[in-house]
């Protein structure tokens, strides 16, 4: 794989969304506002740019604050730096096509829902909200680019019909053996969100593809928590899903369930 400046580009914004999105982790489940300056989550002390710089200030002051000098958490560097790798990865797989800015943005979503439903058990409405707009927005952009607006708006509504469709089937289907309820609300909406942007039938393959990544996950985790685990979001198994659906066409599922 060789790589060229455009690469380079979108690797480093990556960085610098990824970034930002680690401010949205953290405030928008305590209901924060996102804008203005991050500060040490140990003193308080507001972050000059040049200590803001990704990955690299959190190397340059070797994952300590410059002021109390206590640890900043490795999930910052983290999360930027696997951004900007999920970034670049869609990038190899679209180039530089209108679709190119829309699988970037829902590609930042679901790394906010991923891991916010796993911190907290929740995936925020204004979050998904967004994922909708600019989704719905983006096809509709797409729509009049192509000359096919009604295709693409019809595209997303039954998309995100058939997402909701399907989780709520296993929803009704899981309370009448069990009595008990296997999905919250934000997977219901997540569902339409993932449905809308991928289409419906990569939407109902991807929640059997989530249902069984589900089970992995749950199994990991339960392993090496030494508490008991009597609940597991769903959301991370649904955007694992989707992302992965992001690099295959319907035509290679077809054709992989033929063979």
């Amino acid at each position: 794989m060789i790589f060229y400046l455009p690469d380079i580009f979108i690797f480093v914004l990556g960085l610098a969304i990824g970034s930002f999105l680690n401010v949205c982790i953290l405030r928008i489940p305590e209901e924060k506002k996102i804008e203005g300056r991050s500060g040490c989550p140990k003193c308080g002390y507001e972050i000059k740019f040049y200590d803001n710089i990704p990955v690299f200030s959190w190397l340059f002051l070797g994952g300590k604050c410059r002021n109390c000098k206590n640890p900043i958490s490795k999930i910052y560097p983290f999360g930027e730096l696997l951004t900007g790798i999920l970034f670049l990865v869609v990038y190899q797989k679209y180039g530089l096509v209108l679709r190119l800015p829309e699988a970037l943005v829902f590609t930042s979503i679901l790394v906010v829902v991923s891991v916010i439903d796993f911190r907290h058990k929740i995936i925020p409405n204004v979050v998904l909200l967004v994922g909708v707009v600019l989704v719905f927005v983006s096809r509709v952009s797409l729509g009049v680019v192509n000359g096919n607006v009604l295709d693409e708006i019809l595209s997303f509504v039954i998309g995100g019909g058939i997402g909701i469709g399907i989780i709520t089937f296993h929803f009704l289907l899981f309370w009448i053996v069990t009595r008990k309820s296997g999905f919250g609300m934000g997977d219901f909406k997540l569902m339409f969100l993932l449905g809308a942007f991928l289409g419906a039938f990569k939407a109902i393959i991807l929640f059997f593809l989530a249902s069984f990544l589900g089970v992995i996950l749950f199994l990991i985790f339960k392993s090496i928590e030494k508490e008991k685990v009597n609940q597991f979001a769903f959301g991370p198994a649904l955007c694992l899903s989707a992302y992965i659906f992001i690099f295959i066409e319907s035509s290679e599922i077809v054709n992989f369930l033929k063979f």
